[in-house]
């Protein structure tokens, strides 16, 4: 039952996608590809497997996401990964929250105006 509940949400996030965005204007592959308006749909499934999945996929590929940003990054530049903001539950209400107000953006925009305001 788990797998046929999840399995539309895998189908849609993770499949091999790249987006090309003014917020981030590099190739992206995964789930930082969806629409916020697909986000905010299955974070709000009644379903706890399905939003616990979803909140531990998206915070994976976040982190990966802002480790990325920050290898590349000049010294001067490397954000603060130990803020308490991007710690998991806090990382997802505020994803959310950018969601709700830009519905078409897609995660990796959002994920990057929130890396974009880290400390140092």
């Amino acid at each position: 039952m788990r797998f046929t509940l999840i399995a539309p949400f895998f189908s849609i996030c993770l499949c091999p996608t790249s987006a090309m965005t003014e917020a981030s204007p590099f190739p992206v592959l995964g789930i930082g590809t969806i629409r916020c308006e697909a986000f905010i749909a299955y974070a709000n499934s009644d379903e706890v497997e399905i939003k616990d999945d979803l909140e531990l996929n998206v915070f994976s590929w976040s982190a990966g996401f802002f480790s990325g940003l920050n290898l590349f990054a000049t010294e001067s530049l490397v954000k603060d990964l130990s803020d308490s903001s991007i710690e998991k539950d806090a990382l997802i209400a505020r994803l959310l929250g950018r969601c709700y107000e830009n519905r078409d953006a897609t995660l990796v925009e959002e994920l990057a105006g929130i890396y974009a305001g880290l400390p140092e």
